[in-house]
């Protein structure tokens, strides 16, 4: 496996933790994650590529109002 393989795969796992961080509600140990990482910029393009491809499975409908509510509510309180 090459060094870019490697590199590649590291990125791919950091963000699946990153996913589960997330989703746990541990935001904390999510930026600890991401900011700890040796590429944090390859980290969070997987992570965004991985939410695609979890958003393209979702109903439309139910993404537009999470949009818009999102706008009307604003971003949630700092922990």
């Amino acid at each position: 496996m090459s060094a870019n393989q490697v590199a590649r795969e590291g990125a791919w796992l950091e963000a699946i933790g990153l996913f589960q961080q997330v989703r746990s509600g541990d935001h904390p140990a999510a930026r600890r994650l991401l900011h700890s990482s040796s590429d944090p910029d390859a980290v969070t393009e997987c992570l965004l590529r991985m939410l695609a491809v979890f958003l393209r499975a979702e109903d439309g409908e139910k993404l537009d109002h999470f949009v818009d509510v999102a706008f009307k509510v604003g971003p949630p309180p700092a922990a």
